[in-house]
């Protein structure tokens, strides 16, 4: 296991070989065990120790979880949430994506389409849109009872898909400028933080305005 790592840990010695695998619950005698008698715990997360020792800017995972008893799982999620790059994984563990991922990518009807957060977060988004939809549908109806006019329908269905789509664009909108006016790097720059702060101002005020309109559609 050592001699594995030693090769591609170049200028590394051999404290610091050993210090790294102690991060990955590898210590002692363990550590000159041949790589053939290790488990499948075990091999995961020497395999993803090697994987992390070398710069790198994107690590691709299909189903990093599957097969490991909770210690190596803790200890997998522990080194990716640690890791400087990207990742992109495929995984049916929503344990592990929520703790590792902070965007989610959800692909089908020929496309594909990305949330802003971890599985959680996914979830909630979808829960969302769909009460979004059951919403526009009962006002539709509303309307066709009440006033009994295709137009009508129309006009309501079009309005709420556009407030919908237009509070995600501000949504995002107001995510981005958050990011800017929390930057660090801004936080001597007055004019700019003054300048992003009164566009924020702007957008609440619309997205404001936007639910108002909008809950009064859904009377």
């Amino acid at each position: 296991m050592y001699e594995s790592l030693s090769k591609i840990s170049v200028g590394w010695g051999e404290t610091k070989i050993r210090s790294y695998l102690g991060s990955f619950m590898f210590s002692g005698e363990d550590i000159e065990k041949f790589v053939k008698v290790l488990s499948g715990g075990e091999k995961a997360r020497l395999a993803l120790a090697r994987m992390l020792v070398s710069p790198s800017h994107l690590v691709l995972l299909d189903e990093p979880t599957n097969h490991l008893d909770m210690i190596s799982r803790n200890i997998v999620e522990k080194a990716l949430s640690n890791f400087s790059g990207s990742i992109v994984c495929i995984s049916h563990d929503r344990h592990f994506l929520n703790q590792v991922t902070n965007k989610t990518c959800e692909v089908g009807n020929g496309g594909i389409k990305i949330y802003d957060g971890n599985y959680e977060y996914f979830e909630w988004k979808k829960k969302e849109e769909k009460d979004l939809l059951l919403n526009n549908d009962r006002v539709v109806e509303k309307a066709g009872k009440n006033k009994n006019s295709y137009a009508e329908k129309k006009r309501i269905r079009n309005r709420l898909t556009w407030i919908n789509k237009r509070s995600n664009e501000i949504d995002k909108a107001i995510e981005g400028l958050n990011k800017e006016i929390n930057d660090p790097e801004n936080s001597s720059d007055h004019s700019l933080l003054k300048e992003k702060l009164d566009d924020l101002e702007l957008l609440e005020g619309e997205y404001l305005e936007l639910l108002e309109e909008k809950e009064t559609l859904l009377k």
